[in-house]
Protein backbone atom coordinates (compact mmCIF):
# COMPACT_ATOMS: atom_id res chain seq x y z
CA UNK A 1 0.00 0.00 0.00
CA UNK A 2 1.24 3.84 -0.94
CA UNK A 3 0.20 6.56 1.34
CA UNK A 4 -0.94 9.92 -0.92
CA UNK A 5 -0.96 13.05 0.52
CA UNK A 6 -3.43 15.78 -1.69
CA UNK A 7 -2.98 19.45 -1.00
CA UNK A 8 -4.79 21.82 -2.62
CA UNK A 9 -3.47 25.68 -2.75
CA UNK A 10 -5.25 28.56 -2.50
CA UNK A 11 -6.95 30.13 -5.41
CA UNK A 12 -7.09 34.32 -5.61
CA UNK A 13 -8.93 35.75 -8.17
CA UNK A 14 -7.63 39.47 -8.52
CA UNK A 15 -9.82 41.62 -11.14
CA UNK A 16 -9.59 44.61 -9.22
CA UNK A 17 -6.37 46.51 -7.94
CA UNK A 18 -5.18 45.69 -4.96
CA UNK A 19 -3.05 47.90 -2.97
CA UNK A 20 -1.15 49.36 0.61
CA UNK A 21 -0.03 52.51 2.04
CA UNK A 22 3.65 52.15 2.66
CA UNK A 23 6.15 54.60 4.93
CA UNK A 24 9.88 54.44 3.38
CA UNK A 25 12.60 55.27 5.81
CA UNK A 26 14.46 57.60 3.58
CA UNK A 27 13.91 61.38 2.62
CA UNK A 28 12.41 62.58 -0.56
CA UNK A 29 15.59 63.51 -3.26
CA UNK A 30 16.17 66.91 -4.56
CA UNK A 31 14.15 66.80 -7.75
CA UNK A 32 14.55 70.80 -8.61
CA UNK A 33 15.57 69.95 -12.23
CA UNK A 34 14.12 66.89 -13.11
CA UNK A 35 11.49 68.53 -15.34
CA UNK A 36 14.53 69.27 -18.04
CA UNK A 37 13.68 66.70 -20.90
CA UNK A 38 17.58 66.24 -21.10
CA UNK A 39 17.64 64.84 -17.92
CA UNK A 40 14.24 62.81 -17.92
CA UNK A 41 14.72 60.81 -20.82
CA UNK A 42 17.45 58.32 -20.25
CA UNK A 43 15.49 57.06 -16.87
CA UNK A 44 14.73 54.22 -16.47
CA UNK A 45 11.44 54.75 -13.68
CA UNK A 46 8.25 56.67 -15.70
CA UNK A 47 8.73 60.36 -14.22
CA UNK A 48 6.08 62.95 -14.30
CA UNK A 49 5.95 66.81 -13.42
CA UNK A 50 2.38 68.23 -12.98
CA UNK A 51 1.50 71.55 -11.34
CA UNK A 52 -1.21 72.34 -9.06
CA UNK A 53 -4.12 72.25 -11.31
CA UNK A 54 -2.92 68.41 -12.23
CA UNK A 55 -1.03 69.35 -16.06
CA UNK A 56 0.93 66.83 -16.79
CA UNK A 57 4.02 69.81 -17.47
CA UNK A 58 6.91 67.37 -18.34
CA UNK A 59 7.42 63.39 -18.74
CA UNK A 60 10.38 61.14 -19.73
CA UNK A 61 10.49 58.20 -22.16
CA UNK A 62 10.20 55.80 -19.85
CA UNK A 63 6.56 57.03 -18.65
CA UNK A 64 5.19 57.76 -22.26
CA UNK A 65 6.23 53.77 -22.88
CA UNK A 66 4.26 53.04 -20.20
CA UNK A 67 1.07 54.54 -20.51
CA UNK A 68 0.33 53.54 -24.08
CA UNK A 69 0.83 50.31 -23.43
CA UNK A 70 -2.25 48.50 -24.64
CA UNK A 71 -3.29 48.11 -20.52
CA UNK A 72 -5.61 49.06 -18.51
CA UNK A 73 -3.72 50.83 -15.16
CA UNK A 74 -4.20 54.05 -12.86
CA UNK A 75 -1.66 55.81 -15.42
CA UNK A 76 -3.52 55.06 -18.90
CA UNK A 77 -3.67 57.73 -21.06
CA UNK A 78 -1.71 60.15 -18.64
CA UNK A 79 -0.01 61.97 -21.51
CA UNK A 80 1.76 65.10 -21.33
CA UNK A 81 -0.66 68.31 -21.70
CA UNK A 82 -3.54 66.53 -19.96
CA UNK A 83 -5.06 67.15 -16.48
CA UNK A 84 -3.56 64.01 -13.83
CA UNK A 85 -6.33 64.75 -11.78
CA UNK A 86 -8.96 63.55 -14.37
CA UNK A 87 -7.10 60.80 -15.26
CA UNK A 88 -6.76 59.42 -11.87
CA UNK A 89 -10.96 59.86 -10.93
CA UNK A 90 -11.69 58.20 -14.16
CA UNK A 91 -9.17 55.48 -13.66
CA UNK A 92 -10.70 54.96 -10.16
CA UNK A 93 -14.33 54.68 -11.90
CA UNK A 94 -13.13 52.19 -13.75
CA UNK A 95 -12.10 50.12 -11.11
CA UNK A 96 -8.30 51.29 -10.24
CA UNK A 97 -9.15 52.27 -6.80
CA UNK A 98 -5.41 52.86 -6.12
CA UNK A 99 -6.05 56.20 -8.70
CA UNK A 100 -8.38 58.18 -5.72
CA UNK A 101 -5.37 57.63 -2.95
CA UNK A 102 -2.87 58.54 -5.94
CA UNK A 103 -5.13 62.23 -6.53
CA UNK A 104 -5.70 62.73 -2.58
CA UNK A 105 -1.91 62.09 -1.89
CA UNK A 106 -0.88 64.82 -4.56
CA UNK A 107 -3.51 67.02 -3.24
CA UNK A 108 -2.42 66.92 0.40
CA UNK A 109 1.44 67.70 -1.15
CA UNK A 110 -0.11 71.06 -2.64
CA UNK A 111 -2.13 71.58 0.32
CA UNK A 112 1.65 71.23 2.20
CA UNK A 113 -0.22 68.69 4.40
CA UNK A 114 2.94 65.77 3.48
CA UNK A 115 6.36 66.14 2.68
CA UNK A 116 6.11 62.89 0.14
CA UNK A 117 3.97 60.66 -0.63
CA UNK A 118 4.44 56.66 -1.65
CA UNK A 119 2.09 53.96 -2.45
CA UNK A 120 2.57 50.44 -3.06
CA UNK A 121 0.24 48.66 -5.46
CA UNK A 122 -0.32 45.40 -7.94
CA UNK A 123 -2.40 45.51 -11.29
CA UNK A 124 -3.75 43.11 -13.91
CA UNK A 125 -1.85 42.81 -16.95
CA UNK A 126 -3.14 40.56 -19.34
CA UNK A 127 0.39 38.48 -18.74
CA UNK A 128 -0.51 38.57 -14.95
CA UNK A 129 -0.14 40.90 -12.17
CA UNK A 130 2.14 43.25 -11.85
CA UNK A 131 3.70 45.40 -9.05
CA UNK A 132 4.03 49.30 -8.84
CA UNK A 133 5.54 51.47 -6.22
CA UNK A 134 4.22 55.43 -6.78
CA UNK A 135 6.16 58.16 -5.44
CA UNK A 136 5.42 61.71 -5.16
CA UNK A 137 7.64 65.35 -3.82
CA UNK A 138 7.01 68.71 -4.24
CA UNK A 139 9.55 71.16 -5.65
CA UNK A 140 11.83 72.76 -2.98
CA UNK A 141 11.93 75.74 -4.55
CA UNK A 142 9.10 75.87 -6.60
CA UNK A 143 5.76 74.46 -3.96
CA UNK A 144 3.49 74.73 -7.25
CA UNK A 145 4.71 71.72 -8.61
CA UNK A 146 5.38 68.05 -7.83
CA UNK A 147 7.68 65.46 -9.54
CA UNK A 148 5.85 61.86 -9.63
CA UNK A 149 8.30 58.96 -9.89
CA UNK A 150 6.34 54.98 -10.78
CA UNK A 151 8.43 51.96 -10.95
CA UNK A 152 8.17 48.44 -11.82
CA UNK A 153 8.55 46.03 -8.74
CA UNK A 154 7.22 42.98 -9.91
CA UNK A 155 10.50 41.22 -9.96
CA UNK A 156 11.14 42.35 -6.20
CA UNK A 157 7.35 41.10 -5.17
CA UNK A 158 8.48 37.89 -7.00
CA UNK A 159 11.43 37.17 -4.93
CA UNK A 160 9.46 37.95 -1.73
CA UNK A 161 7.27 35.74 -2.79
CA UNK A 162 9.30 32.83 -2.98
CA UNK A 163 10.83 33.51 0.16
CA UNK A 164 7.29 33.44 2.08
CA UNK A 165 6.49 30.24 -0.09
CA UNK A 166 9.30 28.77 1.42
CA UNK A 167 8.99 29.54 4.71
CA UNK A 168 6.04 28.23 4.70
CA UNK A 169 6.64 24.88 3.42
CA UNK A 170 9.77 24.67 5.77
CA UNK A 171 7.06 25.16 8.70
CA UNK A 172 4.87 22.78 7.26
CA UNK A 173 7.21 20.16 7.41
CA UNK A 174 8.61 20.66 10.59
CA UNK A 175 5.54 20.43 12.27
CA UNK A 176 4.72 17.45 10.14
CA UNK A 177 7.89 15.35 11.27
CA UNK A 178 7.26 16.85 15.07
CA UNK A 179 3.94 15.27 14.73
CA UNK A 180 5.32 12.05 13.60
CA UNK A 181 7.60 11.74 16.11
CA UNK A 182 4.78 12.35 18.92
CA UNK A 183 2.05 10.62 17.51
CA UNK A 184 1.65 6.82 17.94
CA UNK A 185 -2.09 6.08 16.48
CA UNK A 186 -1.97 6.03 12.64
CA UNK A 187 -5.27 7.97 12.28
CA UNK A 188 -4.79 10.22 14.35
CA UNK A 189 -1.21 11.16 13.09
CA UNK A 190 -3.25 11.36 9.31
CA UNK A 191 -5.56 13.51 10.73
CA UNK A 192 -3.32 16.09 12.51
CA UNK A 193 -1.33 16.27 8.99
CA UNK A 194 -4.41 17.35 7.21
CA UNK A 195 -4.85 20.23 9.75
CA UNK A 196 -1.01 21.45 9.95
CA UNK A 197 -1.56 21.72 6.17
CA UNK A 198 -4.48 24.13 6.67
CA UNK A 199 -2.93 26.01 9.64
CA UNK A 200 0.73 25.98 8.55
CA UNK A 201 0.99 25.43 5.26
CA UNK A 202 -2.17 27.76 4.31
CA UNK A 203 -3.22 24.97 1.94
CA UNK A 204 -7.31 25.62 0.91
CA UNK A 205 -7.62 21.84 1.91
CA UNK A 206 -5.88 18.04 2.10
CA UNK A 207 -6.40 14.89 2.20
CA UNK A 208 -4.40 11.52 2.92
CA UNK A 209 -5.15 7.85 1.65
CA UNK A 210 -3.28 4.93 1.27
CA UNK A 211 -3.18 3.68 -2.03
CA UNK A 212 -3.36 0.30 -4.06
CA UNK A 213 -1.61 0.64 -6.91
CA UNK A 214 -2.88 -2.78 -8.64
CA UNK A 215 -6.37 -2.53 -8.17
CA UNK A 216 -5.45 1.81 -9.07
CA UNK A 217 -7.57 2.41 -6.00
CA UNK A 218 -7.53 5.18 -2.86
CA UNK A 219 -8.79 4.15 0.35
CA UNK A 220 -9.60 7.96 1.89
CA UNK A 221 -7.97 8.01 5.71
CA UNK A 222 -8.36 12.20 6.16
CA UNK A 223 -9.32 15.24 5.03
CA UNK A 224 -9.71 18.71 6.48
CA UNK A 225 -10.72 22.12 4.56
CA UNK A 226 -13.25 21.18 2.63
CA UNK A 227 -16.86 23.76 2.27
CA UNK A 228 -20.18 21.73 3.19
CA UNK A 229 -20.87 21.70 -0.57
CA UNK A 230 -17.51 19.91 -0.96
CA UNK A 231 -19.19 16.69 1.10
CA UNK A 232 -18.94 14.39 -1.50
CA UNK A 233 -15.62 12.85 -0.71
CA UNK A 234 -16.10 8.93 -1.60
CA UNK A 235 -14.21 6.45 1.01
CA UNK A 236 -12.60 5.32 -1.76
CA UNK A 237 -12.45 5.76 -5.67
CA UNK A 238 -10.71 5.12 -8.42
CA UNK A 239 -7.83 7.08 -9.86
CA UNK A 240 -7.21 7.58 -13.44
CA UNK A 241 -3.82 6.75 -15.92
CA UNK A 242 -1.91 9.40 -16.56
CA UNK A 243 -3.30 11.95 -14.14
CA UNK A 244 -1.13 13.59 -11.03
CA UNK A 245 -1.95 10.98 -8.90
CA UNK A 246 -1.13 8.48 -11.22
CA UNK A 247 2.35 10.01 -11.72
CA UNK A 248 3.43 10.07 -8.20
CA UNK A 249 2.57 7.02 -7.23
CA UNK A 250 4.39 6.02 -10.62
CA UNK A 251 7.64 7.08 -9.41
CA UNK A 252 7.41 11.07 -8.85
CA UNK A 253 8.36 12.40 -5.23
CA UNK A 254 5.45 15.13 -6.41
CA UNK A 255 3.58 16.26 -8.92
CA UNK A 256 2.66 20.14 -9.37
CA UNK A 257 -1.22 20.13 -11.50
CA UNK A 258 -1.16 23.34 -13.03
CA UNK A 259 -4.38 22.80 -14.64
CA UNK A 260 -6.60 20.24 -12.42
CA UNK A 261 -10.02 21.03 -13.75
CA UNK A 262 -8.80 19.55 -16.91
CA UNK A 263 -6.39 16.87 -16.39
CA UNK A 264 -9.09 13.87 -16.19
CA UNK A 265 -9.09 13.18 -12.62
CA UNK A 266 -11.78 10.97 -11.10
CA UNK A 267 -15.05 12.80 -11.55
CA UNK A 268 -15.64 13.72 -8.16
CA UNK A 269 -12.20 15.15 -7.77
CA UNK A 270 -12.65 17.08 -10.80
CA UNK A 271 -15.68 18.91 -8.69
CA UNK A 272 -13.09 20.71 -6.28
CA UNK A 273 -11.91 22.89 -8.99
Amino acid sequence: MYLLIYLRMKQKKTRAVINKTVSPDKHPPDFNHLHDQEVLSPLNAQIAVIDETGTILSVNKAWDDFVIMDESTPLSTALQGMNFFSICSKAEREGHRISGQIAEGIEALFNKEKHFVELEYGCQFTTGIRWFTFYAAGFEKDPSRVVITHQDISARKLAEKKIVHANRLYTFISQVNQTIVHTSDEQKLFEKICSIAIEFGKFSSAWIALADKEKSTLLLKASCGFSGSESFLPANFNYLPGTAIDKVLQGLEYFVDVDPKNDGHSPWLSKLF
